[in-house]
C-alpha cells in the first residue's frame, strides 16, 4: 500500500478495542479503514503492482472437488446417528431427564436421519413417481373364420 494510505488506515482505528463493543465512533473508524484499503487495492491493481486474485470456478453452488469423500461423510453421519440414538434411549429410560432434553435429542436424531437419507441418495417418501406408461402396440388381429 502507498505510505499515505497506510498512515490513514492506522490513524482511523482506535488504539484500544478491548471489550468496548460497537460504538458510532468505532463503526465510523472501521468504515474509513475499509474504504482506504479498497482505494489502496484499486490503486495497486491499476498500477500493476498487484495482480487480480484467482477465483475458483463454482459448479452448481459447490466447488468442483468435494473436501470430504461422500462415503466418509455418510459414515460420520451414521456414527453420529448411532450415538444420538443411544443418548435418546438412555434419556427415555432415565426418570430424571427433563422433557426439553428429550425433545432436543429427538430433533437431533430426526436431523441426522435426514442427513443420512440425503447422503444415501434416497428420495423423500412419496416423491418417487412411476415411470411413463409404455404404449404397447398390438399386432394385427388373427382373422376370424
Amino acid at each position: 500500500m502507498p505510505a499515505e494510505t497506510l498512515q490513514v488506515v492506522e490513524e482511523s482505528v482506535p488504539a484500544s478495542l478491548n471489550g468496548l463493543g460497537w460504538t458510532k465512533e468505532l463503526a465510523s473508524a472501521l468504515g474509513k479503514r475499509s474504504a482506504a484499503a479498497r482505494r489502496a487495492k484499486k490503486l495497486l491493481l491499476a498500477t500493476g503492482q498487484m495482480s487480480a486474485p484467482q477465483v475458483e470456478p463454482v459448479v452448481n453452488g459447490a466447488t468442483e472437488q468435494p473436501t470430504v469423500a461422500p462415503s466418509v461423510e455418510l459414515a460420520c453421519a451414521r456414527n453420529q446417528l448411532a450415538q444420538a440414538n443411544g443418548k435418546l434411549t438412555a434419556a427415555l429410560e432415565d426418570d430424571d431427564t427433563e422433557a426439553v432434553n428429550v425433545e432436543r435429542l429427538t430433533r437431533a436424531v430426526a436431523s441426522l436421519r435426514e442427513q443420512v437419507r440425503i447422503l444415501e441418495g434416497r428420495p423423500l417418501p412419496g416423491a418417487r413417481r412411476p415411470g411413463p406408461e409404455r404404449v404397447r402396440r398390438e399386432g394385427p388381429a388373427a382373422p376370424l373364420d
